[in-house]
């Protein structure tokens, strides 16, 4: 894939909900914390949904600031390094993990292969997803 498709498929998966992105550490523009820079393959967790990622998009990388054990770090990643890509979505409890070509959630419940969890409030008022 050239570094295009990889930029307009991250930003599409994006759109859609949580992604986890398979990253090279050694590619050597690849900015994560110290302790992620082995020169091995690191799984991140993204989404334009969470608070405070603050996503910025770059011709060559994008920038995000991703939290590593409570603490904040900004993120360099570079497309080159992206080995694959995953759409994650969390729903009723379960993890449904769809790969770029398969149907999204939305498309699944219309469907009738799926159907979506009615909400309410759960344990200590927190709004959860009830079947």
């Amino acid at each position: 894939m050239t570094i295009a498709e990889i930029k307009r498929m991250l930003a599409e998966l994006l759109g859609q909900g949580k992604v986890m992105v398979i990253v090279d550490t050694a590619h050597r523009n690849t900015l994560l914390p110290a302790n992620l820079m082995n020169g091995a393959s690191t799984a991140l967790i993204m989404s334009e949904f969470y608070p405070g990622i603050e996503l910025e998009w770059k011709s060559r990388s994008v920038h995000a600031s991703l939290q590593f054990d409570g603490n904040t770090f900004r993120c360099c990643i570079p497309f080159a390094a992206i080995q694959h890509m995953e759409l994650k979505e969390h729903i009723g409890g379960a993890v449904a993990a769809s790969s770029s070509g398969s149907k999204t959630i939305g498309e699944q419940v219309r469907s009738g292969s799926q159907r979506l969890p009615i909400p309410g409030l759960g344990r200590r008022g927190t709004l959860t997803l009830l079947k």
